[in-house]
């Protein structure tokens, strides 16, 4: 099949209708069209599948064709787009360089393009008026005439936006690191692995004295000639064991120690050295060090050994003398206790000679008194039970520091105990004008301890409960206290809890932490009434703590005093009194 283009006309021949025409073979014609079709479709292919946008326009600025990059990186999502003309960009968006700076539209690519100029990586911001969408392109462009006379504008985009901005981070990366390494206050020095050296920071410089960058790069080379390195104790090394020799070789250096000396000058420091080689962008090797100047901290370490030994030397001389002088002390500590332990005894047995025989004259026994020998007599008697409470408890307390007080366990019945200590006191109680009130609960059971003890201490604070109180009552209770643990470090058991509570003047807080100290009594109006050497709660606590268990108090100023006893309803074996218990 030929293809023909036929033309003719209708005539009169001879009388007769007839068609007159004339064929041309136009095959080579139609093969050149589908060729210029095959080559139009794939240039079209080739530019709606470039990833760089491109723009062409006629001479008078129409632009009449977007590939579908151009598009795209405009916000276009439509064909119609592709005939706009170029003034009318003018109102859509808006162009600026990298920097700030908005451009005027003669200015544009475009406009420079269709002036004639050539455009090649203009790189420009360019935002939407409307919403103020904004992106970098990379602009390149140029003007060519058309075969047959036609001048074209062409312009190619790319967006480089992510780019500008990895590259606007990497720039403020490099712009901390430089300032970190310029402001270390460690030197650091780096160099390639042939020794060139390629950086030194300004501390690195001013440790080895060096003014600038630049001399510092011209004496590096000649750098074994100016300096000599040496171990701490003075030993030289040769230039191939320097640090940076060593990290060029690929040896890791940590807190290297060495003496540099600046040759011919009485010029040493001491120098801290630590780095190693590594590898970057590949292959690329890079030799590192950082320097800490430790003359000073050296410096003060060897003062400070000297202080050492010197003090160790007199630490152990003092030593020596205070562990003689502990020893005499204790020795007269003990001599001490045996001596009021012995004394005290001694003086127990005139002082119930006198009480007695007193006792028997004031019965009468002895033959009649009148009122005033009976006055004086009864003075003397309780001036002598006075004198014996004290004896005793310099005693008590003499026998514990000496280790001489030996506690019991044996069994008793604690509810008779507690009553006979109530009705001890329930005269004095009554005498003062107070009430005593006790509350024992039914089925308190056995105890096993130390009963004679256990009262002293109840009775003790029983009296001081009556001796501070002027009005109100005294509270005596016990109360069964399962799985009490009464010291930090015993196991938990069954205990009593005992309290003596009054309303009398209380005690201070700042008073409290001297409540059981020996020899102490506290200085308010009602003490000063009452004589005593201040051992009674000293002596409490003591006894309270060889019997496995311990006091406490809770106090408030003029409004009475609550102190606890919480002993072990089982003392599990009998022992002797250890001074350093308390």
């Amino acid at each position: 099949t030929v293809p023909y283009f036929f033309t003719g006309r209708r005539i009169e021949f001879n009388g007769q209708p007839c068609l007159v025409g004339m064929g041309v073979d136009i095959t080579a014609r139609k093969q050149a069209e589908q060729e210029l079709r095959r080559a139009q479709a794939s240039l079209d292919v080739v530019l709606e599948n470039l990833r760089e946008g491109l723009i062409i326009a006629d001479a008078d600025g129409k632009l009449f064709r977007w590939n579908a990059a151009a598009l795209r990186m405009y916000g276009f999502n439509e064909a119609k787009h592709s005939q706009v003309h170029l003034a009318a960009l003018r109102h859509v968006f808006e162009l600026s360089g990298i920097d700030g700076g908005v451009l005027p539209p003669d200015e544009w690519p475009f406009a420079r393009v269709l002036r004639g100029e050539t455009v090649a990586g203009m790189e420009l911001r360019i935002r939407r008026r409307t919403d103020g969408w904004e992106r970098i392109f990379s602009y390149a462009g140029a003007q060519v005439s058309h075969p047959e006379g036609q001048t074209i504008s062409f312009l190619t985009v790319q967006d480089i936006t992510e780019r500008k901005q990895a590259e606007l981070g990497l720039r403020e990366i490099q712009g901390q690191l430089e300032a970190v390494v310029e402001n270390l206050r460690a030197g650091l020095v780096i160099a390639d692995p042939d020794a060139t050296l390629l950086r030194w920071n300004p501390a690195s410089l001013r440790m080895l004295g060096f003014e600038d960058v630049v001399e510092g790069r011209r004496r590096q080379r000649e750098f074994d000639r100016i300096f000599e390195l040496l171990t701490l104790d003075g030993a030289p090394l040769p230039p191939e064991q320097w640090p940076l020799a060593r990290t060029r070789r690929g040896e890791d250096i940590q807190d290297l120690e060495l003496r540099v000396r600046r040759a011919g000058e009485d010029w040493e420091r001491i120098i801290s050295y630590s780095g190693r080689r590594v590898a970057y962008a590949g292959d690329q090797l890079l030799a590192f060090l950082t320097m800490l100047d430790i003359t000073e901290q050296k410096q003060s370490e060897m003062a400070l050994k000297v202080l050492n030994q010197t003090l160790k030397l007199e630490v152990s001389v003092r030593t020596a003398e205070l562990e003689s002088a502990l020893a005499r002390a204790e020795a007269a500590d003990r001599l001490k206790s045996a001596f009021l332990a012995t004394m005290s005894h001694e003086l127990r047995t005139p002082l119930n000679s006198i009480i007695g025989f007193t006792g028997i004259v004031l019965q009468g026994l002895a033959g009649p008194l009148n009122e005033e020998q009976t006055k004086q007599l009864g003075m003397v008697r309780g001036s002598a039970r006075h004198l014996l409470e004290l004896i005793n408890d310099v005693l008590d307390i003499s026998k514990i520091e000496a280790g001489q007080l030996a506690i019991r366990a044996e069994p008793f019945d604690l509810t008779a105990s507690l009553e006979r200590v109530a009705g001890l006191v329930k005269p004095m109680v009554a005498q003062k004008g107070l009430t005593l009130v006790a509350d024992f609960p039914p089925g308190l059971g056995e105890m096993v301890g130390d009963r004679r003890r256990v009262e002293q201490i109840l009775l003790n604070l029983l009296n001081n409960a009556t001796k501070f109180t002027e009005h109100g009552n005294v509270r005596f209770t016990a109360r069964l206290a399962a799985d009490d643990q009464t010291a930090p470090d015993t196991a938990a058991r069954t205990s009593v809890r005992l309290s003596v509570a009054d309303t009398g003047i209380g005690i201070r807080p700042e008073d409290l932490a001297a409540l059981f100290q020996p020899f102490r009594q506290l200085d308010t109006g009602l003490t000063r009434q009452h004589e005593g050497t201040g051992l009674g709660l000293a002596i409490c606590r003591r006894l309270a703590e060889l019997m496995g268990g311990h006091i406490s108090v809770h106090s408030q100023w003029q409004h009475g005093s609550e102190f606890t006893v919480v002993l072990p309803l089982h003392q599990t074996k009998t022992h002797p009194c250890d001074a350093t218990s308390s």
